[in-house]
């Protein structure tokens, strides 16, 4: 088998159960290669964290098994599991030095002194944290704590890392330079990473693949362009980004197939659905293009219903947020919002203006509506 291929952590039929509660993780399959960043990705209470404590042995699995390198660990204790975790509280000693924070877990093994400092040293080196081994962790940033219990994870040369919402103490900027630096020592390292978060950017940005969780099970688990471009259920349409949301009936209008809004606009589509079947149709806000109607010709609402994968509506609204410019677009009793680069000179819709909407079918995403 390719080694890049190859399994390394195998979780099988996974289950988790609590006496009458509905089972936090209920048969989850996941197969994760060695070296790779996954993503468990998912709202509160999905099941994620449950998860990744299984994988580290701080929670006992219901059912089901955690296989490491072909090996079953499932009944193996957490401390002779060889794994590195870093919690969303960073757990530091106080009354201790950086460097004795991160030297900890291999005097607790036994290590010599010596051997401690200098493999101490080396993972506060990994994350550029060197100069501060002498200092307090209330001497700190928030930012410089996250490292430090990052090097302390990583210093007993761990087989794996579980990150459970590292980032989430940290305000935006410094979560995004932290983001970047996890991923830098994890590929560095070449150290297979399970990361936990319930950021869609955290992990669309840091993955390899991600695997989104809905109510105990994986939803999908793909690359970051298939989730966010090719999601397989209407929950990770929803869930993954944004998304413009319209009901419409499988329709024959001229021969063509088409959904058509509740509105009366089009779309064609690449799926199949049977004459009056109501579907759920997505778009995302950056797929719809956005023409201003600078003639001042008053353009009739029904000539989208006569053009497909089109709809003329007002302005209602401009928001400006520097990158981009989200215009909120009225088309009959539904608001499509149109997100474009502010840098787009060519559009320059002010809040009352009339504009047409435009969309690929290729961008269309279409599933059964319940």
């Amino acid at each position: 088998m390719d080694q890049a291929s190859k399994s390394y952590l195998e979780l099988k039929h996974l289950t988790k159960s609590y006496v009458g509660l509905a089972p936090a993780v209920h048969d989850l399959n996941l197969s994760i290669r060695k070296g790779e960043l996954v993503s468990l990705l998912g709202a509160s209470g999905c099941g994620k964290t449950t998860t990744l404590r299984m994988i580290a042995g701080l929670v006992e699995p219901t059912s089901g098994s955690v296989v490491i390198d072909g090996r079953d660990i499932t009944k193996v204790p957490a401390h002779r599991r060889d794994i590195g975790v870093v919690f969303q509280s960073y757990a530091l000693f106080p009354h201790l030095s950086v460097l004795d924070n991160v030297a900890f877990g291999l005097r607790i093994r036994g290590v010599a002194r010596d051997i401690c400092r200098k493999k101490a040293e080396f993972a506060l080196s990994l994350v550029h944290l060197e100069q501060f081994g002498g200092r307090k962790p209330r001497e700190l940033s928030g930012g410089q704590q996250q490292r430090v219990a990052l090097a302390r994870a990583l210093v007993f040369e761990p087989t794996l890392l579980l990150l459970d919402e590292p980032l989430s103490n940290l305000d935006a900027k410094l979560r995004e330079t932290m983001r970047d630096e996890i991923r830098r020592v994890q590929q560095e390292l070449g150290i297979t990473t399970v990361f936990v978060t319930h950021d869609q950017t955290e992990a669309l940005t840091v993955s390899d693949r991600i695997a989104v969780m809905h109510g105990g099970s994986v939803a999908q688990f793909g690359t970051p362009t298939d989730i966010y471009r090719k999601p397989e259920s209407s929950f990770v349409a929803r869930f993954v980004g944004r998304m413009n949301v319209f009901v419409a009936r499988a329709e024959r209008r001229a021969g063509v197939s088409l959904l058509v809004s509740e509105d009366g606009f089009g779309f064609t589509s690449r799926h199949a659905f049977s004459n009056g079947q109501r579907v759920e149709v997505m778009i995302r806000p950056h797929d719809m293009s956005i023409d201003v109607n600078r003639q001042n010709d008053v353009i009739e609402s029904t000539e989208s219903a006569r053009e497909p994968n089109a709809a003329v509506g007002l302005v209602e609204k401009a928001l400006y947020s520097g990158e981009t410019t989200q215009y909120h677009v009225r088309v009959g009793e539904t608001i499509i919002i149109s997100e474009v680069s502010a840098g787009m000179s060519a559009v320059r819709a002010a809040v009352g203006a009339q504009v047409r909407l435009r969309w690929k079918e290729e961008d269309v995403h279409c599933f059964e509506a319940a």
